[in-house]
């Protein structure tokens, strides 16, 4: 086994630990280079590790220059994750985690990362991946979104025949074994120094999952709410999707929200409890209806039981706030009627601007413009 340790030069990273309520010095980024994608059959060869210590960022890597020092390096690793409090990683959840128990089960190591807290950046900036100009979400994408730099060319897969050839040169003693080894230990390097970097996908995340403190403004049936956010957004974000207009820029945020004017109709729930009038196309509770002929009532159903009002009206997309009004009974739609003393009360505006922002996130099958 050999054992690799370097100070890095990472200057200004972001600030996570202040979003998690952590210290730099409890987290532990991590990223494993194996032969293959299952434990049963393959093997870890390389475990890199960032964590942070007299003040700089420092990089240890354990490297199996044979095939007999797996155990080795999965001990040296648990030693390191058991003296922490916070593992991340890049989809970790879906790989590297699940690989290492098994390793860990293989060779006898009791341990399961049960000490540490999880926080996988493949899974928190999935559920934006429709709103972000990525290419993919594998790592090397969102690095070039956030303008990352990388020496390595390779993927994990593209290595495997680099460790078998540096396995045969290492025993046979050969020149080329010190080539191949650069080529490991640098793509595992930046694999794992830069999700440092990558933490500021983390402000998108924050953003869209966080009740914002929003002002707000009517012009032309147009409801502006602006926000800010606690930290900075590495890129803009332009976002325009059926009544809604949603930039995003550093610390600030705008929802632009077209209103319409015009009638809709309030459903009552307990249609039992009332009549429906025809003629004038509204429904009443049975106790003014009693004095209704009985020519001029029918029983309401569900689709009928409303009263009708005219106004202006915003777009909601999870139906929380109430009165809630629609064209028609079984549309998913709903809207609130709009007006100045409804945005003034902070709290319904606030929430409003959260319903608003988590249904930007839910639109993968939506009809969507973005930059």
């Amino acid at each position: 086994m050999i054992t690799i340790q370097k100070t890095l030069q990472i200057s200004n990273p972001y600030p996570f630990h202040r979003q998690y309520s952590v210290s730099c010095e409890d987290c532990l980024f991590f990223d494993i280079e194996t032969t293959g994608f299952q434990a049963d059959i393959s093997n870890v060869y390389l475990i890199g590790c960032c964590f942070f210590q007299n003040n700089h960022w420092q990089l240890i890597q354990w490297f199996a220059d044979d095939y007999i020092s797996e155990k080795n390096i999965l001990e040296e690793f648990v030693k390191k994750a058991k003296s922490l409090s916070v593992l991340l990683h890049y989809n970790g959840t879906g790989f590297d985690l699940p690989y290492l128990k098994k390793k860990f089960i293989q060779h006898d190591i009791d341990y399961d990362f049960s000490n540490l807290v999880s926080i996988d950046l493949y899974k928190k900036i999935c559920p934006y991946k429709w709103l972000l100009p990525f290419s993919s979400l594998k790592q090397k994408s969102i690095e070039e979104f956030l303008s990352v730099p990388r020496k390595d060319l390779y993927s994990g897969g593209d290595l495997i025949s680099a460790y078998v050839s540096f396995i045969k040169e290492h025993f046979m003693k050969l020149p080329e074994e010190n080539e191949h080894l650069h080529l490991l230990l640098l793509h595992n390097e930046e694999d794992v120094s830069n999700l440092i970097l990558l933490t500021q996908v983390l402000s998108y995340s924050h953003l869209f999952e966080t009740i914002p403190h929003t002002t707000y403004r009517l012009v032309n049936n147009i409801l502006y709410l602006t926000g800010s956010t606690n930290y900075p957004l590495p890129h803009p974000l332009f976002v325009q999707m059926d009544a809604v207009t949603f930039t995003a820029h550093d610390t600030s945020f705008q929802l632009e929200i077209s209103l319409i004017q015009g009638e809709l109709k309030y459903f009552f729930s307990n249609y039992k409890e009332y009549y429906y009038l025809p003629e004038e196309d509204t429904a009443i509770h049975k106790s003014v209806a009693e004095f209704v002929d009985k020519a001029h009532r029918i029983k309401a159903k569900a689709s009928n039981c409303y009263t009708r009002k005219a106004g202006l009206f915003a777009p909601q997309y999870n139906g929380t706030l109430e009165p809630k009004f629609k064209y028609a009974y079984k549309d998913k739609q709903s809207f609130i009627e709009m007006n100045s003393s409804l945005m003034e009360k902070e709290y319904v505006r606030n929430q409003y601007a959260f319903s608003i922002l988590t249904y930007l996130c839910q639109c993968k099958t939506r009809n969507i413009q973005r930059k």
